[in-house]
């Protein structure tokens, strides 16, 4: 339990003057009356005369005591804020990784981490100060800032509803960088950060920086994960190989299986027996010289009563590998002059599972004018390195890296000196290069 404004809790202190007034002896005042038999009957001596006597109206004592209890409680959690009387920077920073996918307990009740998440960002917001600012972070692959500082509770909630979990590891180290830049002109400067452990980013942020509060998100729930699937071709064998590694990250020893599937054809079952932090490697060798791709999948057995094993996430109980043809591909690379070409030639020579290396030529883009027709018909890919040519032929397929050809319609809108990746199809065979 934690008070956003424990320095209110001083105010309790008003309960040893509550209670010294309700023990304080009243003085009573001399009257003289004219006969006092008549009185007798009627006034009691209620005299005080030890504190054990003074406290036997302790329930009216105690009523007070929980009415001021309620007071300080609730000046003590009025603001986020240390004190209400000054103005509050805060980043909300918001994990949206593949982890937050995971379960919030290990009994399976909750619901998902990054549903616990929006909940404690929402609560965040609206017990806010008045006078509070928050800006807000989705910390995914790459963190975005969804609101800048704003006091507007409206614009703050539109930003938590359109916060999304994502299927890639969060960068958390990298939002943090992004929300100290936000908060480089702030005074009075707060990080919220609600993440799960993280692999131990998210305590190793908290604890470098004074301004981070981590609010962490979930339990420790056991998880059995495909960590690697990938294929390759040993073009000399005429064999593919399918790479398989499977880790246990639960503190217990796990039982389950693999299936090994092609083109939704089963082609494998393997039974796997993994001890604690144990893990499991395997090269499965196919023949499979149409390509396509292969699917791995961990089914999870059952406990002693018969009820399934919880994992703490599903969304790496599956995994994809392209499988790549038989075929080797040939390409023409287009460049202006040996310097520009080194580069891409040895970037070629290393993809030796797809490319003909024997089969691979490069020319000028004069030399590629002269005949584009009959190029675009013997190779598979044309490359354009820095040059193009006035235009392309209507078969083929071109890669133009650094210049456009001429009749497309597109034009240069300036160069990005420093290009991102933002989105790709991670389960493509030449991603494995990038």
């Amino acid at each position: 339990m934690s008070f956003a404004a424990a320095a209110g809790l001083w105010l309790g202190l008003l309960a040893l003057p509550v209670i010294a007034l309700y023990i304080l002896k009243i003085k009573r005042h001399r009257r003289d009356v004219p006969y006092l038999r008549l009185w007798q009957d009627l006034v009691a001596d209620k005299a005080f005369r030890t504190l054990f006597q003074r406290l036997q109206r302790w329930l009216s004592l105690l009523l007070q005591l929980l009415i001021l209890a309620c007071l300080v409680g609730a000046f003590a959690i009025l603001t986020l804020s240390d004190s209400f009387l000054r103005e509050d920077s805060i980043v909300l920073v918001v994990d949206t990784g593949a982890s937050m996918n995971g379960k919030l307990r290990e009994d399976g009740e909750g619901g998902t981490r990054f549903a616990a998440a929006i909940e404690a960002a929402r609560a965040i917001i609206e017990g806010r100060s008045a006078k509070d600012e928050i800006a807000v972070i989705s910390a995914g692959p790459q963190p975005e800032v969804l609101q800048g500082f704003s006091r507007s509770t409206l614009r703050l909630r539109e930003a938590c509803d359109a916060l999304t979990v994502g299927r890639a590891s969060s960068d958390l180290r990298a939002a943090h960088r992004l929300a100290r830049d936000l908060l480089a002109e702030k005074k009075h400067r707060r990080i919220v950060l609600l993440a799960d452990a993280s692999g131990g980013a998210a305590e190793e942020i908290a604890a470098q920086d004074g301004d981070v509060r981590w609010q962490r998100i979930g339990e420790n729930v056991g998880n059995v994960a495909i960590v690697r699937f990938q294929a390759r071709r040993n073009h000399a064998l005429g064999t593919d190989y399918l790479l398989l590694v499977v880790r246990n990250f639960a503190d217990t020893p796990r039982q389950c299986r693999v299936e090994i599937g092609f083109e939704g054809t089963t082609k494998k079952v393997l039974p796997l027996d993994l001890p604690p932090d144990g893990e499991f490697q395997e090269t499965i060798p196919l023949t499979l010289p149409e390509g396509g791709y292969a699917k791995a999948e961990l089914v999870h057995g059952t406990n002693a009563d018969g009820t399934p094993i919880t994992d703490g996430l599903a969304l790496d109980d599956v995994a994809y590998a392209a499988v790549p043809t038989a075929r080797l591909y040939r390409v023409l690379l287009v460049a202006p002059d040996e310097a520009t070409e080194a580069p891409f030639k040895a970037a070629l020579g290393a993809m030796g599972t797809l490319i003909d290396r024997a089969g691979c030529q490069a020319m000028s883009v004069d030399a590629f004018a002269a005949r584009p027709d009959e190029l675009a018909e013997k190779f598979d890919l044309i490359l354009f390195a820095h040059v193009a040519p006035p235009a392309l032929p209507a078969r083929g397929n071109y890669l133009c890296v650094n210049a456009l050809p001429g009749g497309l319609p597109a034009k240069e809108l300036g160069i990005e000196r420093q290009p991102e990746l933002k989105e790709a199809d991670t389960d493509h065979a030449l991603a494995r290069f990038l």
